[in-house]
């Protein structure tokens, strides 16, 4: 997968968290507040559910998120015994309110086989409820870049905001 496909994931996976408890978001920093006031959840964890089928591209974001040292929680969709994805595993409750477990969530495609109706729909809310992004590694053709003057083919993912 080339390294502005991946790049996209991990800036989304890291970026800053907001932990902003919303008792004192008029204490927050300015952007902070506002985000609170917008509906943003006061903590969203930085921290990438991987959905996987054995997919080559799912395994390619998989070993640069290792080589980066962002933390993800895997769920292979051919082990029957599997958490079954809904809201209550997606999204927590502490001292501190509800929070969002993840920052960013990779699946095979857009609809992968082995999710059920109710766990992509659970997703889609999860997705919109916390304002998570997607990536979906595709096949691409083989691109050049200008920039760098390197060509190549493989996946890139398609990122898109929830």
């Amino acid at each position: 997968m080339p390294r502005r496909a991946i790049h996209t994931v991990l800036a989304v996976a890291t970026s800053a968290a907001l932990t902003v408890p919303a008792a004192t978001a008029d204490a927050a920093p300015p952007a902070a507040a506002a985000a609170v006031a917008n509906g943003i959840p006061a903590r969203l964890d930085l921290r990438v559910l991987v959905v996987d089928d054995g997919d080559s591209g799912v395994a390619a974001v998989r070993s640069r998120l290792d080589e980066e040292g962002v933390p993800y929680e895997r769920i292979d969709l051919g082990d029957a015994a599997r958490p079954v994805l809904t809201a209550d595993f997606l999204a927590g409750t502490d001292a501190g309110g509800t929070f969002g477990k993840y920052s960013a969530v990779v699946l095979p495609n857009e609809a992968p086989a082995g999710l059920s109706a109710d766990e992509q729909a659970a997703l889609a809310a999860y997705e919109r409820g916390y304002h998570v992004g997607r990536s979906s590694p595709i096949p691409g053709p083989i691109r050049h870049s200008a920039s760098t003057g390197r060509s190549g083919r493989g996946s890139w993912a398609e990122w898109r905001r929830a």
